[in-house]
């Protein structure tokens, strides 16, 4: 898998997956949630109080990008209160990982740009799409699997 850091707009990549860290009290008041929301024409939002997502530490929302946004699908993934820790932002690369193995790209966006949480974050995408196929055959095989991650 290659893991790659672009400056590109959230809402302007395209990725089978696009994944962003929530932290605080409420999702809707994050920066990238309302950019996000914006593009989307007020889905995001509207699911965010439909499904009473709080922005805990490892809760997560997922919704389809409905065209809108480039991305096929959007997950928000809870770092819970005050400032990310770097084990919430490799949980978040974990569960990033995890919901887009069966996918071939993934873009997340870095809750912070300090060097250990771009590293725990990539280490977690890492982590999260692993999977040991070597003895799958057959129809066993995964046939799609992660071959290209964005950290935005």
């Amino acid at each position: 898998m290659k893991i790659t850091i672009s400056n590109d707009a959230p809402n302007a990549i395209a990725a089978d997956w696009l994944v962003v860290g929530v932290s605080g009290k409420k999702a809707q008041q994050h920066a990238t949630v309302q950019k996000l929301d914006r593009a989307m024409g007020g889905a995001l939002v509207a699911a965010i109080r439909e499904a009473p997502f709080e922005p805990k530490l490892g809760k997560t929302l997922s919704l389809e990008g409905r065209g809108r946004v480039k991305a096929k699908n959007v997950l928000l993934v809870g770092l819970g209160d005050g400032p990310p820790s770097e084990t919430a932002v490799r949980l978040c690369g974990v569960k990033a990982g995890r919901t887009a193995m069966s996918r071939t790209s993934l873009a997340v966006v870095a809750p912070s740009l300090e060097t250990s949480h771009l590293r725990a974050l990539s280490e977690g995408v890492a982590t999260g799409a692993y999977r040991y196929t070597r003895y799958l055959t057959g129809s066993r095989a995964p046939k799609k699997q992660l071959t290209k991650a964005a950290i935005l």
